[in-house]
């Protein structure tokens, strides 16, 4: 396991310090959080293989709580070292550098690929005899290339990990720099 969650998670574990995981949540759910953080700290005490179960179910809860703002669903713990595709990375370093450029060319070529493709589509759909009902009415979908394909894209596309991945650590950065309050949820 080595998501930025994760290892947030690891790091309040280490330190006893809830607040570097509450980022990762919304606001609302920061009770659920402190809960199993203080559950996890209280059984962690009890010996090794206590500690090992108990980080796994604050792992699990934090992840889960966090997918869960994402509007994605829980699908369990991955291993690290998996390949998370070139848009997380690439967001990562832009962040890391300050240097937009090349998550921009990412994002730009992945968008005019998807594009072309369905606009190539929609150009052979297009040819078809006025009396083809059956062919002229399946042509619609594909020549539908407004704001529901784009739309439908945004929602499923490197952009929006990229952006996701840009917001949750741009967040995480900016957090980090500002002393955790003892009022923070």
């Amino acid at each position: 396991m080595d998501g930025p969650v994760v290892k947030a998670a690891q790091k309040a574990l280490e330190t006893g310090n809830v607040n570097l995981v509450l980022i990762w949540v919304r606001k609302n759910d920061g009770g659920e959080i402190k809960n199993a953080f203080q559950k996890t700290l209280a059984v962690r005490k009890l010996g090794l293989q206590a500690k090992e179960l108990s980080g796994m179910y604050f792992f699990e809860t934090l992840v889960r709580v966090h997918r869960a703002a994402e509007g994605e669903p829980y699908t369990g713990l991955k291993p690290a070292g998996r390949d998370l595709g070139p848009a997380i990375p690439t967001a990562d370093n832009a962040l890391e550098s300050g240097k937009l450029e090349l998550l921009l060319k990412l994002l730009t070529e992945s968008i005019q690929a998807e594009v072309r493709e369905k606009f190539k589509h929609a150009l052979a759909k297009k040819k078809y005899r006025a009396d083809d009902v059956d062919r002229g009415g399946h042509m619609l979908k594909p020549m539908y290339l407004s704001s529901a394909i784009l739309s439908k894209f945004m929602r499923r596309s490197r952009v929006r990990q990229a952006v996701i991945c840009i917001t949750l650590r741009g967040k995480q950065r900016i957090d980090s720099r500002q002393p955790p309050s003892e009022t923070s949820p």
